[in-house]
């Protein structure tokens, strides 16, 4: 993972497509701070998360349910502003997406305009298939998650392990 920063390109949506064809490993780690996302991009992580467990880990709250989509730009801000090659993929709070598809658009596109994000990521299942669509339409780089905390949490189906 880690090579010399003179030999290392800047990790692409196209590039992580690439890397996938070809077989090769692609790391992910999760940053919500300049700090962690300088050590772990110079480590030659390929993908760094700004996850809306940033709730969790920084803000204190059991769920992530309270982050909004102002967090998840500020952030994602303090992570671009220091990476020199890994993508930086930013998680869509709760509610940021479910609305409509039409604000679902608005608020990718504030994260990847206003905080530099390259990619967004959604969790979702069969009910963000349109979502997926509109923005596969639009180009904007996404990433899907089948994960339902968030919905679970709400439904009172999920439960903190601790």
């Amino acid at each position: 993972m880690s090579v010399s920063p003179t030999t290392r390109k800047r990790v692409t949506t196209r590039r992580l497509i690439d890397m996938k064809a070809a077989g090769k490993a692609i790391a992910c780690l999760t940053a919500y701070d300049a700090i962690t996302a300088e050590i772990l991009d110079k480590a030659g992580i390929d993908v760094l998360l700004v996850g809306d467990s940033v709730g969790n880990v920084i803000q204190g709250h059991d769920t992530t349910i309270p982050v909004t989509l102002e967090h998840m730009i500020y952030h994602t801000q303090a992570v671009v502003r220091v990476v020199e090659h890994a993508i930086v993929v930013t998680d869509m709070p709760f509610m940021s997406y479910q609305v409509s598809p039409q604000e679902a658009f608005r608020n990718a596109g504030r994260l990847m305009k206003e905080a530099g994000s390259g990619a967004v990521k959604l969790a979702g299942g069969r009910r963000e298939a349109h979502d997926r669509q509109r923005h596969t339409c639009y180009g904007s780089p996404r990433t899907y998650s089948t994960e339902h905390t968030s919905v679970r949490i709400l439904q009172g189906t999920w439960r903190n392990p601790t």
